[in-house]
C-alpha cells in the first residue's frame, strides 16, 4: 500500500510540475507525427483565407466526395462540359482545371482555390 501511495504522489508531483510526455489516460488519441493527413485517393485544394479541402472522385466521376475539416459530404455531378460542377442542393463545388470554388450553406464560400500539387511530407 505504501508503494502505491508513493507512486500516486510521484504522478501528482510530476503533473503539477508540468512534466511533459506522460499520460495516464490509456484511451488518449495520439497526434499524427508523420506530417499532414491526406485522405486516400483524394486531391487537396488550397484557398484564399487559409481554407483547404480535399476531393475524391467517386462513381466513375459522376460524383465527388468533399472532405472538409469538420465534415464529409457526397456531391452529385450537375450538368456536363469542361467545367465540373457537383452539388447536393446545399453545397456546390465547381472545378475548372486546377481551380475550384466551393459554396457552402449560409452564404459561406471558399474562393481562389487551387489544386495543391506539392507532395505531402511523410518524415
Amino acid at each position: 500500500m505504501r508503494k502505491l501511495s508513493s507512486l500516486v504522489l510521484m504522478v501528482l508531483i510530476c503533473e503539477l510540475a508540468g512534466c511533459g510526455g506522460f499520460s495516464y489516460w490509456p484511451f488518449e488519441k495520439k497526434k499524427q507525427e508523420t506530417g499532414e493527413y491526406k485522405p486516400a485517393d483524394s486531391v487537396k485544394y488550397l484557398c484564399d483565407g487559409g481554407n483547404k479541402f480535399f476531393v475524391r472522385s467517386i462513381d466513375k466521376g459522376n460524383a465527388a466526395w468533399l472532405i472538409l475539416s469538420d465534415r464529409e459530404v457526397s456531391l452529385a455531378k450537375v450538368g456536363s462540359g469542361v467545367e465540373k460542377k457537383y452539388s447536393n442542393g446545399i453545397t456546390t463545388l465547381q472545378i475548372n482545371g486546377n481551380e475550384a470554388t466551393l459554396e457552402l450553406a449560409q452564404g459561406k464560400s471558399y474562393a481562389g482555390c487551387k489544386l495543391d500539387l506539392a507532395p505531402i511530407d511523410k518524415k
